[in-house]
């Protein structure tokens, strides 16, 4: 059967391998940029922080090295071999297993985000749910691959179609809850804010949520489509090459995009005190004083300077990416600003 293949149906099968297995090296090299960039800047960053992003590196390098072997033994080995399309060598089952792993390492550090920025019960329900999917979407990857592995008659088809179709719907599920979580936090510590500079940021973050969050979501989206409406080609293999380097890169983007935040603030502050505005640190440093309001001191029969001091709520971004509010509490409010996550 496999030697009646057509060379038009050979493409279908071999062709998207090919195209994932590019896709996959020029990813990598967009990664170690990021990576690179990540190592450089964040250098004061948590010692947690540092372990995931490198361990989600290096795992992306073993995912590359096992997705080189299986495309090699594809496209090179088996060359003209179409044997080679019905037993499959061992690194191919691999694929959706790595994807899986970083997959569910890189929701779940969203899903703690979400938890730490979140208060309300919505939010602690969500994160949970978040959980649950991340883990059972990275248990199904695993068993399908383990299953197509160790039955190379396919004698168990429907169950590998049933777990890799459990693993691409639920990492779908939890990217569109990640992304509609931390729109929904971030609109309201946007509604809360009364600064225009807040606002600013805040836009910024969105923008950032909606774009990383839409690259996975839509990725597993597409590669679920393909495999449920094409399932005697590879047409799905293409975005499966590349799904682990994407949420790789998701992750490092949003490091990466907090630190550009931090320096942009901080940029922002020392311009202000140079000019001699009333900037977040300006004004803190160097207070204002209001020549035009005095009052008459009876003691000294002579009218007294009013110092007004000008405060403004500092707006930081931190490990956790926190952005200042007034708070409710006037005495916290007179003693310094109230950091809300974001």
């Amino acid at each position: 059967m496999a030697s009646a293949l057509s060379r038009e149906q050979l493409n279908e099968l071999l062709g998207p391998v090919f195209v994932g297995s590019v896709l996959n090296w020029g990813l990598l090299g967009t990664l170690t940029v990021q990576v690179y960039i990540y190592s450089t800047a964040s250098t004061k960053d948590r010692l947690a922080f540092k372990i995931l992003v490198y361990g989600v590196y290096i795992l992306d390098l073993v995912q590359t090295v096992l997705a080189a072997h299986a495309s090699w033994a594809l496209l090179v080995a088996g060359w003209g071999n179409p044997l080679v399309l019905v037993f499959s060598p061992w690194s191919v089952a691999t694929i959706p297993i790595m994807s899986g792993i970083i997959s569910a390492i890189v929701q779940l550090y969203f899903a703690w985000r979400i938890w730490k920025l979140g208060k309300t019960i919505i939010m602690r329900a969500i994160v949970i749910l978040i959980t649950l999917l991340a883990l059972m979407q990275c248990t199904s990857a695993f068993y399908a691959s383990v299953l197509f592995a160790v039955d190379p008659q396919r004698s168990e088809l429907r169950k590998v179609e049933n777990g890799f179709t459990v693993w691409l719907a639920g990492s779908f599920a939890v990217d569109v809850l990640i992304a509609g979580s931390m729109m929904m936090i971030l609109r309201e510590v946007r509604v809360k804010s009364p600064f225009k500079a807040t606002d600013t940021l805040i836009t910024r973050l969105m923008v950032h949520t909606v774009q990383t969050g839409l690259v996975t979501a839509v990725t597993a989206g597409i590669e679920l489509i393909l495999f449920l409406v094409y399932p005697n080609n590879n047409f799905h293999g293409a975005a499966a090459y590349i799904l682990a380097k994407l949420y790789s890169n998701v992750l490092l983007a949003t490091f990466n995009a907090r630190t550009r935040m931090q320096r942009s603030e901080t940029s922002g502050n020392s311009s202000s005190m140079g000019n001699g505005y009333s900037g977040r640190a300006a004004v803190d440093k160097y207070p204002m004083v209001d020549r035009s309001a005095s009052r008459r001191d009876p003691a000294l029969g002579r009218g007294t300077d009013v110092v007004h001091i000008a405060t403004e709520v500092q707006v930081t971004l931190d490990e956790d990416q926190t952005v200042g509010r007034p708070s409710d509490d006037p005495e916290a409010y007179r003693e310094g600003s109230k950091a809300y996550p974001v």
